[in-house]
């Protein structure tokens, strides 16, 4: 018995790519940068700063979204299954410690990962170079309190379902 590895495109905070590009949803982009400056408000950042984040984070979204698949190219099994030889993915993306990554996570280095989006995990690999490590650690506290809102104070909670439960689900009160 072996377990596969999959690697797929990830850290954005709107539903699809096109949300970052479509005029269609210039809109919700323009509302939910202001969700995360209102989080990072609610984090004890002065106004001035939860904007600066806010704008940070957006920006970081933009680019992983510039080499994500949208929702229809997903559909597509084909281009879904790519698999890589573990020093293969090393020599595409040299940027990435995948050693430190997968110990991190607490896996053994796989010999073998399949990549469903490739053409993003090249541009997390040019992303690495050109973010500053100020700008990461910005996203991924971002990341982190994004995904802990639900279970923190109800400041975060409200915030939270303000936007992601009105603005993109629709619905009108919280259950």
């Amino acid at each position: 018995n072996e377990n596969t590895c999959y690697l797929a495109q990830t850290g954005m905070g709107l539903p699809d790519k096109d949300f970052y590009f479509e005029l269609a949803h210039e809109g919700i982009k323009k509302e939910y940068e202001q969700h995360v400056k209102r989080m990072f408000e609610c984090l004890g950042n002065y106004p001035e700063s939860a904007e600066a984040n806010a704008k940070i984070v957006v920006k970081i979204e933009t680019e992983l979204a510039k080499n994500s698949m949208n929702a229809v190219e997903q559909r597509d099994p084909q281009k879904q299954y790519n698999p890589y030889d573990i020093n293969e993915l090393k020599k595409t993306t040299a940027n990435v410690n995948w050693d430190i990554y997968f110990k991190t996570i607490g896996i053994a280095t796989p010999t073998l990962i399949v990549v469903n989006q490739p053409k993003f995990y090249e541009g997390i690999n040019q992303l690495m170079k050109s973010i500053s490590l100020n700008e990461w650690k910005v996203f991924l506290k971002w990341k982190l309190v994004a995904e802990a809102a639900p279970y923190l104070s109800s400041k975060f909670v409200n915030e939270s379902f303000k936007f992601n439960g009105t603005i993109l689900a629709g619905k009108k009160q919280m259950k």
